[in-house]
């Protein structure tokens, strides 16, 4: 059950709102991720996220360094590495 219009992604741009946070995305895959994103509906799973921002915060409010730094993409290599039936 939606409570919201059909058209409300075009109403609130959120296509805009991804581009801009994408920027700030460390490596491509997390890029294509925060892309391809859409909302929830799912009150467990909002919750729980809302909870991990709360943490992240906390860290970077009491200043505790988090290793976050870019990285290159190993999606081509994990390919390589797929099982073959044989």
């Amino acid at each position: 059950m939606h409570l919201y219009p059909s058209d409300i992604f075009e109403k609130l741009e959120f296509d805009k709102i991804l581009d801009r946070l994408s920027v700030f995305c460390l490596g491509e895959p997390a890029k294509q991720l925060v892309l391809s994103m859409s909302t929830f509906s799912n009150k467990e799973k909002i919750e729980r996220l809302l909870d991990e921002i709360k943490e992240f915060q906390k860290t970077i409010e009491l200043q505790l360094t988090f290793p976050i730094h870019r990285y290159e993409s190993v999606v081509d290599e994990l390919r390589m590495l797929r099982t073959i039936d044989i």
